[in-house]
């Protein structure tokens, strides 16, 4: 079934979405043509290895970085599939909070398949390196950037889902980070009233 899949190509099509159609992309997960959940999964793998190849170029490396393109790679990949998952069901609940149909599974392929922008963090921060021209800024200026295209992947993917407009799924979007900041703050906030009544005591 897989391989019979894989040579049809039409899985080429969601990557070419991903980059060039957000909406287009989302009309394609939920007709499940093909299937589409496993193989997103690719997307953080791939972009975690090319995170770690593009800080690499940026220094001399030793004898550590196997350990990095190996044991590095896997924890990377983990660390960000478990992060997107929470992201696409917080994303999710929000999407029913506002009254629309909950599909925890389409909205996690879709912030997968967000992400494939981020792979060419290496190419972009490897073609400066090799002319010695401001590679480390570059590798934060295109982070920004690519994360940027990736959030906005995943704007347009959710307003196609559910039919929203464009500044109600970003809301919806933004809400994981919302939620995160927010509990970030009452507890910096608490920390300095415990902080502040120790030191008073």
């Amino acid at each position: 079934m897989i391989l019979s899949e894989l040579k049809t190509l039409r899985w080429a099509d969601l990557f070419i979405w991903s980059l060039l159609d957000p909406r287009a992309l989302s009309r394609q997960i939920q007709r499940q043509e093909p299937r589409s959940f496993a193989l997103s999964f690719m997307i953080p793998a791939m972009a975690a290895i090319a995170d770690i190849l593009a800080v690499s170029i940026l220094s001399t490396q030793t004898a550590f970085f196997y350990y990095k393109v190996t044991y590095g790679w896997i924890l990377s990949f983990l660390w960000h599939a478990i992060a997107l998952l929470v992201a696409a069901v917080l994303m999710d609940a929000a999407s029913q909070f506002f009254g629309y149909r909950g599909n925890a599974k389409e909205c996690i392929t879709l912030v997968n398949f967000s992400q494939l922008p981020k792979v060419f963090i290496l190419p972009l921060v490897y073609l400066f390196r090799v002319i010695h021209f401001a590679p480390i800024f570059f590798y934060v200026l295109f982070t920004v950037a690519l994360a940027i295209w990736s959030v906005a992947v995943m704007i347009q993917g959710i307003s196609e889902m559910h039919g929203a407009g464009l500044g109600r799924s970003t809301v919806i979007v933004l809400f994981p980070a919302i939620l995160l900041g927010g509990g970030l703050f009452f507890i910096l906030v608490l920390l300095m009233l415990c902080g502040a009544g120790y030191l008073g005591a």
